[in-house]
């Protein structure tokens, strides 16, 4: 959820509502028109993730909130490893879905323990304790130490470590 969030909200052309604004509504069933309106979006992005094994199986749907009805459903099965081929894949199923013709560049894809790492700061980042901040900025710098290109482990040490501090 994260790194879709983060991907489209770069996207000069779309408003993307803030997570906390769109957890508040995660698995409460309520109809995508009405989310639409209570969001005042255009369409919602929902999507799993299951682990089958040492595979992962990701599907995603983009919903027209206008009436309901599906724009795109997509599932995408890779290994861990390739998480990160997963995200950039979905990334753009979705910008498709949404901005029909337009081009988005996928970001360079990081180490993959790298990435597991990154994955692993953000489940402590999400538990809002001064322990699960610790927790969270040692795997960080875990995961600089492996690729040290990596610039979303950069960013997420800086705001953890801001979040810290308050």
């Amino acid at each position: 959820t994260e790194q879709l969030t983060d991907s489209l909200a770069h996207i000069p052309s779309l408003r993307v509502v803030a997570r906390t604004s769109a957890f508040q509504l995660k698995r409460k069933g309520t109809d995508i028109r009405a989310i639409g309106r209570q969001l005042n979006v255009d369409a919602v992005v929902e999507g799993s993730l299951r682990k089958i094994d040492d595979r992962l199986r990701l599907t995603i749907q983009v919903n027209r909130t206008l009436d309901g009805f599906h724009i795109v459903s997509q599932t995408f099965d890779s290994g861990m490893s390739d998480l990160f081929r997963l995200e950039n894949e979905m990334t753009l199923a979705v910008v498709a879905a949404l901005r029909p013709g337009m081009s988005f560049a996928s970001r360079k894809e990081p180490d993959p323990e790298a990435h597991d790492l990154y994955l692993r700061a953000q489940s402590y980042r999400g538990q809002a304790t001064l322990d699960s901040f610790q927790q969270a900025i040692a795997y960080l710098d875990k995961a600089i130490e492996r690729d040290p290109q990596y610039a979303d482990a950069y960013r997420s040490e800086e705001h953890t470590s801001e979040l810290q501090s308050l």
